[in-house]
């Protein structure tokens, strides 16, 4: 669900930018608790959809204006860059900070409705293993 929300609210091209910035890991002993973590570092301007466009000062991309960058070509995939150095290789992709709108539309949209969701699965989950039987002692498996 925080995936494919802020993948419309950030604007993006696709999930894999965020995919890969949001973390599982299991708490505890067994299943039962669970720990996200999402990164909320600045975002490439290859993640977002659009063509940068080469002005005086700059590139244009969308609404936003990357002063000092430049579009190139490297190893077969055309971005835009922004010096870091005064060597021929220091330069880096341009990105955009995305961090205060993720941690807004995770607060408003998200953790809103984690109790319900979180309520609907441990029913779900009950329901399942009363009707399978997981918990008896039949099937080797202790609750």
């Amino acid at each position: 669900m925080s995936s494919t929300g802020l993948r419309t609210e950030l604007g993006l091209k696709n999930a894999t930018a965020l995919r890969r910035r949001i973390k599982e890991y299991r708490v505890g002993k067994g299943n039962s608790s669970i720990k996200l973590w999402y990164g909320a570092n600045d975002l490439p301007l290859s993640a977002f959809p659009g063509r940068a466009k080469a002005v005086q000062g700059g590139v244009k991309f969308g609404d936003t204006m990357i002063h000092g960058g430049f579009v190139a070509k490297v190893k077969n995939r055309r971005a835009v860059y922004v010096r870091t150095g005064k060597g021929r290789w220091d330069f880096r992709e341009a990105s955009l900070p995305v961090g205060d709108r993720i941690m807004i539309f995770l607060e408003d949209e998200v953790f809103v409705d984690i109790d319900a969701i979180l309520w609907k699965h441990f029913q779900t989950e009950l329901r399942a293993r009363t009707v399978l039987g997981i918990h008896s002692s039949k099937m080797g498996v202790r609750w």
